[in-house]
């Protein structure tokens, strides 16, 4: 098999599961070293990693690999965490067992590290490693658990907490927002992308959460010309001034934005969207997604319409207006005002109780989807022949 040229060992290993590359790695030298930039574009090119002494020197020994580091694309930093509230529940618990010894030292090492700068320091060394990472995400996924998440909990008996029940895990994940951007000025990473989706196990956080110092805002390396940002939030617990001032800050922290990905948890209320388009204004928005909205027409126009030199890309998922009426409306202000080249809409509602979709297209049962490529006669077609469809 090691007479086989490069691409056709590719093809191989492409087809074989993890297991499977450990051991074709192992038959012999020119097998691993042919295999290495498969190898490394499989298993480096995304990372998740946490918070932790043990997790940031993996990643500073990754990063320092010739091929792995190179490889490294995007970094996912988990919420994964541990607090006196997951202890104490975790105590509760009949089916846990949890090693009190080990969860205090490893509590109060956290402490320590976060309050030494050790967390922004281990970070920033691992990016300037990475000069190819150009993506950071916050996130918790299930499908992915960082590096040494087995590790702790072999040492605390319990899996760490990964929700915000208590304002101790809130500061924390406001801490891991501090360290992130930290990390990225003092290893000067020319960041193109950012996104914050956490809480898929639980309610995500408010947008108070995404306040960045302004000693680091103001800093010269800051990403302000960061491209692509997606956020997913919670539905707001202040007023919407509030709301709108602490999102609509953060998103303006980066006004050279091309990319805005804006996800709700649960349907936003039009009021929030209203004090947001009368705080942003992104001079080179090409492309925005809008998700979880109740009602608004007025107010989703108004949002688009305001970025209408620049966009060229809409996607709306899961908005639910009041009638047929409302979305015909809202698509005649998107066709007279806009120039897009592609629009789509997802999983939209007509209230709660129809889905809309166009005349002779079949109904899809899971998530409904119209897309419309650029022309005015499309959009003209799209507003005559749309329907409302019984969920």
């Amino acid at each position: 098999m090691d007479a086989l040229p490069i691409e056709l060992l590719e093809m191989v290993a492409s087809g074989l599961d993890d297991i499977d590359i450990f051991h074709l790695r192992l038959v012999n030298r020119r097998l691993q070293r042919h295999l290495l930039p498969y190898f490394s574009r499989r298993y480096f090119r995304t990372r998740y990693h946490m918070l932790s002494r043990h997790s940031l020197e993996n990643l500073q020994q990754v990063t320092s690999h010739p091929a792995f580091g190179r490889s490294l694309r995007q970094l996912i930093i988990t919420p994964h965490h541990l607090s006196v509230h997951h202890r104490l529940s975790s105590q509760i618990l009949e089916e846990t067992q949890i090693n009190e010894e080990g969860y205090k030292k490893f509590w109060a090492e956290q402490n320590y590290l976060k309050s030494s700068g050790f967390y922004v320091a281990s970070l920033a060394i691992a990016l300037s490693q990475a000069r190819n990472c150009k993506t950071i995400g916050i996130e918790d996924n299930w499908d992915h658990h960082p590096w040494g998440l087995g590790v702790l909990k072999e040492h605390i008996g319990v899996d760490p907490a990964s929700t915000f029940e208590s304002d101790e895990s809130l500061e924390f994940l406001a801490q891991i927002i501090h360290v992130v951007f930290s990390a990225v000025i003092a290893s000067r990473t020319a960041l193109q992308g950012f996104h914050f989706n956490v809480g898929l196990s639980s309610i995500p956080p408010n947008p108070s959460m995404l306040r960045i110092p302004t000693s680091v805002v103001d800093n010269t390396a800051f990403p302000s010309m960061l491209r692509t940002l997606g956020l997913l939030l919670a539905l707001p617990d202040t007023d919407a001034t509030t709301w709108a001032i602490d999102l609509g800050r953060f998103i303006m922290n980066f006004d050279q934005l091309y990319n805005l990905e804006l996800m709700f948890y649960a349907r936003l209320e039009p009021q929030y969207l209203k004090g947001l388009h009368e705080i942003i204004h992104l001079e080179k928005l090409r492309v925005l997604t809008i998700s979880s909205v109740e009602g608004g027409e007025e107010e989703l126009a108004q949002i688009l319409t305001s970025h209408k030199a620049t966009l060229k890309k809409v996607y709306l998922d899961t908005i639910n207006l009041s009638s047929l009426e409302s979305w015909k409306w809202l698509l005649e202000k998107i066709r007279d005002q806009l120039s897009l080249e592609y629009l789509e809409l997802s999983d939209c509602l007509v209230d709660d109780t129809y889905t809309v979709n166009l005349r002779g297209q079949p109904a899809v049962r899971d998530k409904p989807i119209i897309v419309v490529h650029e022309g005015e006669g499309e959009m003209d077609y799209l507003i005559k022949d749309l329907i409302m469809q019984s969920l």
